[in-house]
Parts: structure tokens; C-alpha cells; sequence
């Protein structure tokens, strides 16, 4: 009997520990969502950069495919997103590998997005980001990690095909974070406005 009770407030303790921790780990995490997250200091804007570049992405996929079908035949071969797949990870399933390319291919786009978010970076026009995106990339970290040849090698129509979807990602990401900008005003409350709904409710209540 005595033993059942030390085991009983043995458990007692245990979860009243764990409580404790568990308490200062929210209050913690209260803290840095009011002070850093939604004050926008820093985070609230990468979060509306990486939202904007995905959903950018999404824009210059759609662009992409139906500009493929207009090259010349012996020039549709896989766009790039593929290619850098092909040369950078071992797959065997079609399935997976086009999978693959989508993940890559729209996690690069919300990285860059995020990155736009950052100043100085946030001040560059969003089609001259694009083509900013372009060249660090086509003429920069691919050749130099050698997953893919300078553009320069490329031909001419698949590099203007990607040169004009990378206008057109950097002009959508421009424009989505503006929308997410306003929408987040739209959907805040004005200064004392709680204070004047809970005055609002007491007085009907009273009524």
C-alpha cells in the first residue's frame, strides 16, 4: 500500500516537472511569436517571401510548359528543373525522379522568394530579381558546381524560354507579396479595437 503510494507521487512529480518545462517552453515560445514573428521585424517578412516565391513558382511552371511545346523539336528535351535532378541525385522511377524535380524545383522558388524579402534585396524591381535569379544561376553556382553547362552553351531559344519565365516568376513574386502585405492589414485589428468589441458585448449582455 505504501509502495503503491510512493509510486503514485513518484508519477506525481515526474508530470509535475514535465509541466513545469513544458510551461516555460510555451511562454517561451509566446515570446519570440509576439516579439519576433508577427511584429514583422524579421520574420514575418521571409514568411510572406517564401509564400510568394512558391506560389510564383507556380506562375512560371505554367509558363514554362507551354512554352516548351514552341521549341524546336530537337530542342525539347527536358527543361532545366529535370536536367539538374538528372545530374544531381540517383534515381531510377520516372515517378520519383519527376517528383523530384517538382520539390526541387518549387523549393529553390521559395528559397529565392524569402531571399527577396531581405533588404537591399527587397528594393530590386521584381523582373530584374528574376533575371537576377537567372544569371546567378545559369552563369554562376550551376556551371561552377558543375551540374549544368553556362548558359552561353545553351541554345538561344531555350535560354530566351527561360529568361522570359524568370520574368515572369519575378514579376508574380513581386506582385504576391504585395497582395500578402495588404492581406495582412486587411486581416489586422485596429488599436483598441479588442477593448471596444468587449465593451460592445458587456453592454449587450447588460441590456
Amino acid at each position: 500500500m505504501f509502495g503503491l503510494l510512493s509510486r503514485s507521487s513518484g508519477i506525481n512529480a515526474s508530470d509535475a516537472h514535465f509541466g513545469s518545462i513544458y510551461g516555460s517552453w510555451n511562454q517561451s515560445t509566446k515570446i519570440f511569436v509576439h516579439e519576433y514573428h508577427w511584429k514583422g521585424v524579421v520574420m514575418k517578412p521571409l514568411v510572406f517571401g517564401a509564400l510568394a516565391g512558391l506560389t510564383a513558382t507556380m506562375a512560371m511552371t505554367a509558363f514554362m510548359r507551354r512554352a516548351h511545346r514552341y521549341l524546336p523539336v530537337d530542342e525539347q528535351y527536358p527543361l532545366p528543373p529535370r536536367e539538374i535532378v538528372d545530374r544531381t541525385i540517383d534515381v531510377e522511377q520516372e515517378d520519383t525522379a519527376r517528383t523530384a524535380t517538382m520539390l526541387a524545383h518549387f523549393g529553390f522558388g521559395g528559397v529565392a522568394g524569402l531571399l527577396y524579402a531581405l533588404p537591399p534585396v527587397n528594393r530590386v524591381g521584381g523582373a530584374s530579381y528574376g533575371l537576377g535569379v537567372w544569371a546567378a544561376s545559369y552563369l554562376g553556382w550551376l556551371p561552377a558546381f558543375r551540374i549544368l553547362t553556362p548558359a552561353t552553351d545553351h541554345p538561344a531559344k531555350r535560354n530566351l524560354l527561360m529568361l522570359a519565365a524568370h520574368v515572369v516568376w519575378g514579376l508574380a513574386l513581386a506582385k504576391c507579396v504585395k497582395e500578402l502585405d495588404a492581406a495582412d492589414r486587411s486581416f489586422g485589428r485596429v488599436p483598441g479595437e479588442n477593448q471596444l468589441s468587449a465593451e460592445r458585448v458587456e453592454m449587450e449582455s447588460g441590456s
